[in-house]
């Protein structure tokens, strides 16, 4: 993987093909015209959003043990590091010189203060701990202690940074924040790989980072990017005007979801014209993925937004937004300009959104008003979803 490598230049045919995968998805879509939605009345029990108990659930059968999206490849340049607060565990992760990534506790082994702090990515040659001084460099190892002849011999192999278990698959950095935890990362399904590989994820250039902090349960803002029916409604006075109701696609690529709908005026006639090449593709569909327990990435044409949902509590959650381009911003004044606003008007307004749902929804279902959360036919990758994740949890699924 080369984060530094040249990514195809959006809108250009022929420079790559869609997924097996992708393109089956496309070809099972109706035309927007004559749509056939579902007629699905299912029921989730609202306690899921607020419960402590269901919240603990998640943190040790999910969040602890399942790879999880910790930070995009594009974040990271060789020789640099950036530090993940986000699920109560403090990771730094790097890019030594050699390219290669790895995840770490962020902790000194003399006496277990965080090396670093900062949330965006930085260059370095070594971390020095603000305490005493002890140095670690990029791939974990303990360089230097001041003073080393007041110490008993010190076994410094030892002594190295607590890695985690991490691979870098997809252009994402999967971690296992337990440290204890297996090397099994068999939930970073092959057939997700194949999608986001196709997609470029891996050669794209991070443009934004940012963090919001919402007072609302992470599956209630999760929720909003597994369906549609709000879109047009929830945004009429933002981005709604360039979406319609659509019938969408939701397939499980592993455990992880794919969910694929038309852009407007879509049909199938256009879906085959345009079969042979990803960037045409992204300009007739909309893809959004799912990667189980927590975060969503959302595919536009020419860009994709990963989002991460960590929860701080059953009722507050911290949200990542890494918007990443498909071509460098520095070579291109006016692609910048244009990703610049799609930035302010995502990231800026229609976001902002859904987290404002999300967290009237926890207000409302926290009183106890609505014991039960009800999905229709636009909904059907949240059912899909929670069945998923209440799988993983070993609890039943929807009613």
């Amino acid at each position: 993987m080369n984060v530094m490598s040249k990514a195809i230049e959006p809108g250009r045919p022929g420079e790559g093909p869609p997924s097996a995968g992708q393109i089956e998805a496309v070809r099972k879509l109706p035309d927007n015209a004559k749509p056939n939605f579902p007629a699905v009345t299912r029921r989730l029990s609202s306690e899921i959003y607020f419960g402590e108990e269901r919240y603990r659930l998640e943190q040790e059968r999910a969040f602890r043990r399942l790879p999880l999206a910790i930070a995009p490849s594009a974040m990271l340049a060789p020789g640099t590091y950036v530090c993940r607060n986000g699920y109560g565990v403090p990771i730094i992760v790097t890019r030594d010189k050699q390219g290669e990534a790895h995840a770490f506790l962020n902790a000194c082994r003399h006496r277990g203060s965080r090396l670093v702090q900062d949330e965006d990515a930085k260059k370095a040659g070594l971390f020095v701990c603000p305490y005493h001084a002890w140095s670690y460099d990029l791939a974990g190892k303990l360089r230097g202690v001041p003073r080393e002849e007041v110490f008993e011999p010190l076994d410094k192999q030892a002594l190295g940074l607590v890695e985690l278990k991490s691979e870098e698959r997809g252009g994402i950095i999967w971690v296992k924040i337990d440290k204890d935890a297996d090397d099994d990362f068999s939930h970073v399904s092959d057939e997700l790989i194949s999608d986001l590989d196709a997609l470029g994820v891996a050669d794209m250039y991070l443009f934004a980072h940012r963090r919001h902090d919402v007072a609302g349960n992470w599956k209630l803002i999760l929720d909003t990017f597994l369906e549609g029916y709000h879109v047009i409604r929830l945004h009429a006075n933002t981005l709604g005007n360039r979406f319609e109701d659509t019938v969408t696609q939701v397939d499980r690529l592993g455990s992880h979801l794919r969910q694929t709908s038309g852009r407007p005026k879509f049909t199938r006639v256009l879906a085959e014209e345009r079969a042979h090449s990803i960037d045409l593709i992204r300009r007739a569909v909309t893809f959004v993925y799912t990667l189980v327990p927590n975060c969503a990435l959302i595919v536009s044409q020419d860009y994709v937004n990963l989002l991460v949902f960590s929860p701080q509590g059953p009722a507050r959650t911290l949200v990542d937004n890494f918007m990443l381009t498909n071509r460098d911003p520095a070579d291109d004044e006016k692609l910048r300009d244009k990703w610049q606003r799609s930035l302010d008007l995502t990231d800026g307004q229609a976001f902002p959104e859904d987290f404002f749902a999300s967290a009237e929804c926890q207000v409302g279902l926290s009183s106890g008003a609505a014991p039960d959360v009800y999905l229709g036919g636009l909904e059907t990758a949240m059912i899909v979803y929670h069945d998923l994740l209440d799988e993983i949890l070993g609890q039943g699924a929807a009613a």
